[in-house]
């Protein structure tokens, strides 16, 4: 063998071997990462199944014991006569909360994707995310029923929309204003499909809580820099993912299991005949343990909670979930004891699921050295 062929032998060789060693890299970080998607989601599912199972022992053995008290305290905190502003207020949280907080997000995930994604790209996202609300939104249809219509017709609003706004340059500024407008839109189709019959203070409310909901949106997509709208992209998947587990996967089995007769309802009497109802919330079919709207407020509200940095952020979402829970027990639609086991499952669901699903790799330092 001539000493040109020999070199070239060599070259080749050392080719091969190089490309043997990039492969093996590329499998054992490949690896890694199904190593980490898998002991996340085996985390995720026992802290579920913990869950639901403290959530069914306390059903089993602590409602019968918290009976007289829950009694007592609900009848404390259910007014005997009209109370101006509360009735309102407490109106207008219960019924608004858990939209007003979907639906502004929602919308923001949509301008997100038209400011930072190449056209076939925003044309794929745009046919994922209408298929993704849409199956929920029949999940949603096929739990709750036609009562689940009004907070419906605006998912399918903003989806009928968001193709006509994919014409828009992908600057913040006119974005900023198309959000704006769209936000006035909603809030139009949110008021005639949510009106309160009785309390007009209620709509009130409604339309001030969606202003300062969608305006907080909008204020964040203009400030937030790429890097931050990126992070805050994934976080709406990890609240939209803790509310359907916290709702379809506890909240309505452990519901049926328990089966827990809500304030209002006969097997309550002659003890509910002193519980004054509050007009278009008298509810009486379904069951009480656990709150779902308590629940599922605070799983869409806790990984919100834990990516905001500032304290005062955080203390608003807590209020706004607590006032929600007290909502449900000065309504009689529930007792406080299954408003605080809600909030408890909501909370405790909310995190599990941001800290399972969210931050660095399971194991940082086989992953560096994989990839060295």
């Amino acid at each position: 063998m001539t000493n040109k062929r020999l070199l070239r032998f060599t070259r080749n060789d050392g080719n091969v071997r190089a490309m043997k060693a990039m492969m093996q890299k590329e499998y054992a970080v490949k690896l890694n990462r199904v190593g980490n998607v898998a002991v996340r989601l085996v985390i995720l599912a026992a802290g579920m199944a913990a869950a639901y199972g403290v959530l069914y022992a306390a059903g089993k053995l602590l409602v019968p014991l918290t009976d007289g008290a829950d009694k007592a305290i609900l009848a404390a905190i259910n007014p005997d006569t009209y109370a101006f502003g509360l009735d309102e207020l407490f109106r207008a949280i219960n019924d608004y909360t858990n939209p007003l907080i979907l639906l502004p997000f929602i919308c923001w995930m949509i301008f997100y994707a038209l400011y930072s994604f190449t056209p076939k790209k925003k044309l794929v996202c745009y046919l994922i995310f209408s298929a993704v609300l849409l199956t929920l939104s029949g999940l949603v249809y096929r739990s709750y029923g036609k009562t689940a219509l009004p907070q419906l017709i605006p998912i399918f609003v903003v989806i009928a929309v968001a193709p006509l706004l994919g014409m828009l340059p992908p600057r913040k500024p006119v974005l900023c204003w198309a959000f704006g407008v769209v936000s006035v839109v909603l809030l139009a189709v949110m008021y005639k499909n949510w009106e309160n019959k009785t309390y007009v203070g209620a709509n009130v409310l409604m339309v001030l809580m969606a202003v300062a909901a969608f305006g907080a949106f909008i204020w964040m997509f203009r400030t937030m820099d790429d890097g931050t709208m990126r992070r805050f992209s994934r976080v709406f998947w990890l609240v939209l993912l803790a509310g359907l587990l916290t709702d379809f996967g506890i909240t309505q089995p452990i519901k049926s299991a328990i089966a827990r007769p809500r304030p209002f309802n006969d097997a309550n009497k002659p003890w509910n005949n002193d519980v004054r109802p509050i007009p278009d919330e008298i509810l009486k079919g379904s069951n009480s343990f656990p709150s779902g709207h308590t629940s599922g407020a605070f799983a869409l509200l806790t990984p919100l909670f834990w990516f905001a940095r500032d304290r005062r952020v955080r203390a608003g979402l807590i209020l706004w979930g607590t006032l929600q829970g007290v909502g449900r027990v000065y309504t009689a639609a529930h007792f406080p004891f299954c408003v605080f086991m809600g909030g408890l499952l909501g909370f405790g669901l909310g995190t599990l699921v941001f800290f399972t699903l969210w931050g660095p790799s399971l194991w940082p330092d086989r992953e560096k050295a994989a990839a060295a």
